[in-house]
């Protein structure tokens, strides 16, 4: 009876010791290859992140073909701006773009993961987007 109870002592303690493992990766490390998508009909959204240079992918999907995007921190021709990574830690991270010219106010977007859901935030727009095991790879760029 004392063995038993002893392993259901240690079974918590087991537990909360790989927990305290998955908190210490940052968004990028946990999410490394890892796709999102979200589907508003006829138009398919999908977001890929990254531990690398290039932290994320985004393929966008229509009757008009794939259009593929991919960003790094630092400057954007497409923003005119810098991207910088505010946040990475565990399950949020937190993407700024600045404008270099000041010819618009800094642009946040959050991503948080839930489970298999994943929430985009950008400045007050808010995107839900499920979890996929469609690989970026699998694209063909069109557009």
């Amino acid at each position: 009876m004392k063995k038993l109870i002893l392993l259901l002592l240690f079974i918590p303690l087991i537990n909360a010791c790989s927990k305290s493992d998955d908190d210490s990766q940052t968004f990028l490390e946990r999410y490394d290859g890892v796709g999102f998508y979200n589907e508003v009909y006829p138009v398919v959204d999908y977001w890929y992140f990254y531990n690398s240079n290039i932290f994320l992918k985004y393929v966008e999907t229509s009757e008009y073909g794939v259009a593929c995007d991919s960003v790094s921190e630092g400057f954007s021709d497409y923003f005119q701006g810098t991207i910088s990574i505010v946040t990475n830690k565990n399950d949020n991270l937190l993407v700024e773009i600045t404008s270099d010219d000041l010819s618009y106010s800094p642009i946040s977007i959050e991503y948080n993961v839930s489970g298999n859901n994943l929430t985009i935030n950008s400045d007050g727009e808010i995107i839900n987007a499920i979890k996929t095991d469609v690989t970026h790879s699998s694209f063909t760029c069109t557009l």
